[in-house]
Parts: structure tokens; C-alpha cells; sequence
């Protein structure tokens, strides 16, 4: 049996760093608010949508912190919350981190050459 290994882009918010991927509990999320994670991608072109596809990253990975740590519990972050966090300067830092959670997700070529 192989380990499952999954890679996670980090970014920090008020000090505190979050691991974000395209788990399948982010992707059932995506699936189920924008009908197709090709949709959810397409969503972050506009300043709401990315927001909520980060949010619901982040959020979930609060709520893996939370079932590990339950004696030191995160609040999940707000889209308002979010959305006054993200500027003009550090934009570029969260769409490159958001990108990164997207591809780090992905298999790699070499991981897709024998399922043909």
C-alpha cells in the first residue's frame, strides 16, 4: 500500500498560516456551488469568486485543524472577513497561492502515465 502524500500551498493571514489544496471535500464544495470545478476556476476571474473558492479552501483546512487540535479550535473565515484581507498588495501572493493548491493537486505526468 503507498502512503498518500498530499502537498498543500501556504499562505498567512494576520500571522496565522493556512495549508490550502484541492482536497475532495473542497472539491465537493466547488462542484456543489458552481456545478464543475472547470466553473469554479472560471469564478475566480472576478474578485467574489475568488474570494469564495479561498474561503472555502481555508475553511476547510480550519476544519482539519479543529478535528486534530479540538483543544485549540480556529473560527472559519468569513467572505467579508476574507475579502477586506486580500489588497491590492498582497493580491498577487494569494492568486499565485491559490494557482499552487490548484496544481500541487494534480497529478503528476509521470503519476498518469499507466492509467491509459
Amino acid at each position: 500500500m503507498s502512503a498518500v502524500k498530499q502537498s498543500y500551498a501556504v499562505i498567512t493571514i494576520d500571522g496565522r498560516e493556512y495549508e490550502i489544496a484541492m482536497t475532495l471535500s473542497v472539491i465537493d464544495q466547488l462542484q456543489d456551488q458552481y456545478g464543475s470545478l472547470q466553473a469554479a476556476l472560471t469564478a475566480t476571474q472576478k474578485a467574489d469568486g475568488f474570494v469564495e473558492v479561498m474561503r472555502c479552501m481555508i475553511n476547510d483546512n480550519i476544519d482539519y485543524h479543529n478535528e486534530v487540535h479540538p483543544d485549540d479550535p480556529w473560527k472559519p473565515v468569513s467572505k467579508a472577513a476574507l475579502s477586506r484581507k486580500i489588497t491590492a498588495r498582497n493580491f498577487h501572493i494569494m492568486q499565485a497561492a491559490l494557482f499552487e493548491a490548484f496544481d500541487l493537486s494534480l497529478p503528476a505526468a509521470d503519476q498518469t502515465q499507466g492509467n491509459r
